[in-house]
């Protein structure tokens, strides 16, 4: 009887929390501060979860905390999807009906629901707060893994202030997985391949719509791969750090002579000479710097040492983001949602087994309901 009391997964539900709340933070200014204390406590938390879960079979007083710590959890990822649901309706909202629309329409609900978001993680972090404070009482812990596990996972360095999530993605694409997309790859390639100029292209919209899926498509596209001499994959994700990406970009040049020094400096003389007269293709997919200093560090030793016709494609959810890196007005691309036909699609793959949809005629009803 005594296992079937014990509490299991709150570790992956935290977890996965830290995450989730490192991407929906920036979505509404009004809590970002908040969500940001509420990051906090979920890292202390978070590291002595392991010992908590050994423990627990012992002391029933610890199976209460961490089962009252995953009630809270739930909470708090219910209004993340709330906040998330709210800035992709404001995203619509903008996309067919002007900004002016949105801004002078329903400012009363609007601010009614950001005072709402506010005092909901308020509520929240008072209570986090608590449990955080009373896992002292129970002796509770990091674990040498976790203390690892914070250093290592850019997730979980967020919620303490750190950098973003390392979600890391290749040049790969699974052409079978692709839904729709086609205009939108044609767009992309003849940007790279028509203008014969040094340029840096911006593929920006929210994030799950699929800019790391349409730069790939583009970076594998036989005339992009026929019009590059040299063609450069790189996931950024948070961490902008000239040195690293530098070292990074080397690497994968074929026959590059690894150089004696990792300074900045060295990096940047040999990549200046790997790139010298060869027209490139760098793809940097999930840039979230809107720091101007930084790419102004990076860029000019490489825009300035490849052929003419050389580009930067760089992926990102924000527009601020498209401006800090220079792009053009003409070079920026704001990929927006599928179609309903693209989107019932994308559910009958997920949702449907073979022949699933046929067996009930009900189910596509529900499908595109939703």
């Amino acid at each position: 009887m005594a296992e079937d009391l014990i509490v299991h997964g709150a570790e992956e539900i935290v977890s996965r929390l830290i995450s989730l709340a490192f991407d929906e933070i920036g979505l509404l200014v009004c809590v970002k501060r908040d969500a940001r204390s509420l990051q906090a406590s979920l890292n202390s938390i978070h590291a002595t979860l392991q010992d908590a879960e050994e423990k627990q079979v012992k002391e029933k007083l610890i199976r209460v905390w961490l089962e009252e710590l995953k009630q809270v959890a739930y909470e708090v990822e219910d209004v993340f999807d709330e906040i998330a649901y709210e800035q992709l309706r404001r995203s619509i909202l903008i996309n067919n009906k002007g900004c002016y629309y949105y801004i002078s329409s329903s400012f009363i609900t609007r601010f009614a629901l950001r005072f709402q978001f506010a005092h909901q993680i308020k509520a929240i972090n008072l209570r986090l707060a608590d449990i955080d404070s009373r896992k002292t009482r129970f002796n509770l812990q990091p674990t040498d893994d976790q203390n690892n596990a914070s250093s290592s996972n850019p997730a979980v360095a967020a919620a303490a202030g750190g950098g973003g999530i390392d979600r890391e993605t290749t040049s790969f694409v699974d052409y079978s997985d692709v839904v729709g997309r086609k205009d939108d790859k044609g767009n992309i390639v003849r940007m790279l391949i028509n203008q014969d100029i040094t340029s840096v292209i911006a593929i920006y919209g929210l994030g799950g719509l699929g800019k790391t899926t349409l730069a790939q498509l583009a970076y594998n596209d036989d005339a992009v791969q026929k019009h590059f001499y040299l063609r450069v994959w790189i996931c950024v994700s948070d961490n902008f750090n000239t040195t690293n990406l530098f070292t990074q970009i080397l690497e994968q040049i074929p026959d590059t002579t690894k150089p004696q020094s990792s300074t900045k400096q060295v990096l940047e003389n040999a990549l200046k000479e790997q790139l010298k007269g060869k027209k490139f293709l760098l793809v940097l997919d999930d840039v979230w710097t809107e720091q101007q200093e930084k790419w102004e560090d990076f860029a000019p030793p490489l825009k300035n040492s490849g052929a003419t016709g050389s580009k930067i494609i760089v992926t990102c959810r924000s527009h601020d983001v498209a401006l800090t890196v220079r792009a053009r007005a003409e070079d920026m691309y704001q990929l927006k949602g599928s179609s309903d036909d693209e989107c019932w699609n994308i559910i009958q793959r997920r949702a449907f087994c073979a022949g699933g949809l046929m067996t009930c005629s009900r189910l596509e009803e529900i499908g595109r309901e939703i």
